[in-house]
């Protein structure tokens, strides 16, 4: 017995899930385009509470109208009072990826590739970047990405900075994840740095404040070219968690070609309050330049350490400590 449908059967059956897949895709809210954004020439806005900030478009509520793709750059004679972001989201979990941000010989005072920050969620920031040719960032650190969630994880990934010939008031971080209570994972973050100058460098960083939350730092890394590190380390990694969760520093490196380094040198670090830490597989290369002590991993209980800007300083931009 033939068990088919007719061919008219199948053909209203055809047409209704075409039908209906069209209207279970168009009731997706839209994506917004990336966009690309040249200074001087784009109005500055107020971003997380920095006027004359450069930013993509709506960054001023909180959230970027656009997540992703988008490309910002400060050219040379141009000067930005306030921040440089890429993309920023402080209102929700959506994720914040694959910006880009240039200062080619332009001037700014702080400078991220992705911002994400999340006051009841999940904040993830990945693939976001700033490449510095010849510009200068003054009074605030240079951020491939920051991802910080007050009660969810934080991931920072696959971030990286780029300096060349650049100067820098503060310091530089490829990526760094920021967990009140959750976990806080840093990988795959990068720091590359040729003859530049700044305070201190660290490839990746995870930071749990309080809680239970564990800080996992992974395959970080920092490449100096050149130029002088002045003030605080050169970090491949630091994972850390002031709560009672556990901090593991894993395969983080620091490659040394040139330059100067005047404070320590440390491949990969773990610092837990009272929870276990773990270093493992982190390494620092040297085959130029002058450094003051060389680690290539350490796990320990907690201390302060030189580069507290970066770490003690809840929303970097915004409070600064000495």
């Amino acid at each position: 017995m033939d068990y088919s449908l007719p061919r008219h059967v199948l053909h209203l059956f055809t047409a209704f899930c075409f039908c209906f897949g069209f209207v279970a895709l168009s009731a997706h809210p839209a994506v917004a385009a990336g966009e690309t954004i040249t200074f001087p020439g784009t109005p500055l806005q107020t971003v997380i509470g920095f006027t004359d900030s450069l930013a993509p478009s709506g960054s001023n509520t909180g959230k970027s109208n656009s997540l992703s793709g988008n490309k910002v750059t400060v050219q040379s004679g141009g000067t930005v009072p306030g921040v440089v972001t890429g993309a920023i989201n402080t209102l929700d979990s959506d994720k914040v990826t694959g910006n880009q941000v240039f200062i080619s010989g332009g001037t700014a005072n702080g400078a991220a590739g992705g911002w994400a920050e999340n006051n009841a969620g999940s904040a993830t920031a990945t693939g976001n970047s700033v490449t510095i040719n010849g510009g200068t960032v003054n009074t605030r650190d240079v951020l491939g990405a920051r991802a910080e969630s007050t009660t969810g994880n934080a991931e920072a990934s696959n971030n990286s900075v780029t300096i060349n010939n650049g100067t820098l008031g503060k310091g530089a971080i490829g990526g760094e994840a920021v967990s009140n209570a959750g976990d806080a994972k840093a990988s795959g973050n990068s720091v590359t740095f040729s003859n530049s100058t700044a305070e201190g460098v660290a490839g990746g960083w995870a930071w749990v404040e309080s809680g239970t939350g564990n800080a996992t730092a992974s395959d970080n890394r920092v490449i100096i070219n050149g130029g002088t590190v002045n003030l605080r380390d050169v970090l491949g990694a630091r994972a850390e968690s002031e709560g009672s969760g556990n901090a593991t520093a894993s395969n983080n490196s620091v490659t040394i070609n040139n330059g100067t380094l005047n404070k320590d040198v440390i491949g990969g670090e773990a610092v837990s309050n009272a929870g276990s830490a773990t270093a493992t597989g982190n390494s620092v290369t040297i085959s130029g330049g002058s450094v003051n002590d060389v680690i290539g991993g350490e796990s320990i209980a907690k201390r302060m350490m030189q580069f507290l800007p970066f770490a003690h300083s809840r929303g970097i931009w915004r409070i600064e400590t000495s």
